[in-house]
């Protein structure tokens, strides 16, 4: 007894939206976090169809289908979830059965996470990354980064067109960006360089370089 009021307090305890269903579908459980979720009372969510909240929406791959899940398979995907009042939020779902002490399936568990902020933010934040894309190739420009604790560099396609590459062809590497600067330059650009990165703070250089084909170019970083 005392394990199973341990258990019921753990599941109050989660952050994540919990429904306990049994095999028709019938929710019998919900954790606190859930009536949050869906704005709504645990005893209003008891006794409803799950499906009447798991909504197929345009987010969702494929439907919820809690048949695939008593059948055994854990399902997971991006629902429209409906709260009982009608409105409804996107959400992390994952359901998995839920099996007596002999095996027998007696029903289904379904974790929600709200992801509505952050399905936003990834959206936002992919826009941006278009904009400043198709600005870039406006422009002309192209963009780096280096990770100065591995030594990784990372150049877009643009930026390796920039320097007479084609895509892919930049190793990745601090070293293989140094060997192109000119030899006449390199010194004083790696100075500033480190100059930069011992006060903290941003640099720009202008170097020239050798195109694959042997043209010489000069370079704003």
């Amino acid at each position: 007894m005392q394990r199973y009021i341990d258990e019921l307090h753990l599941l109050h305890a989660i952050r994540l939206a919990v429904l306990a269903t049994d095999t028709d579908g019938v929710i019998t459980f919900a954790n606190e976090a859930a009536a949050e979720a869906y704005a709504a009372d645990v005893a209003l969510l008891l006794g409803h169809d799950v499906h009447e909240l798991l909504a197929s929406g345009p987010v969702a791959a494929r439907p919820f289908d809690l048949a695939a899940v008593l059948a055994g398979e854990t399902w997971r995907g991006d629902l429209s979830v409906r709260r009982p009042a009608g409105d409804t939020f996107l959400a992390a779902v994952s359901a998995t059965a839920v099996r007596d002490r002999e095996g027998g399936v007696v029903g289904a568990v379904v974790v929600a996470e709200d992801m509505t902020e952050i399905r936003e933010a990834e959206g936002l934040a992919a826009a941006s990354e278009q904009r400043l894309r198709l600005a870039h190739e406006a422009a002309q420009l192209g963009s780096w980064h280096w990770d100065m604790a591995t030594g990784i560099t990372v150049w877009d396609e643009q930026l390796e067109a920039i320097y007479g590459m084609p895509p892919g062809g930049f190793d990745g590497t601090f070293e293989a960006w140094e060997a192109t600067l000119h030899p006449d330059d390199h010194d004083e650009v790696m100075s500033v360089v480190q100059e930069a990165l011992t006060a903290r703070s941003s640099y720009v250089l202008h170097n020239r370089m050798a195109w694959p084909d042997g043209t010489l170019r000069w370079f704003e970083v």
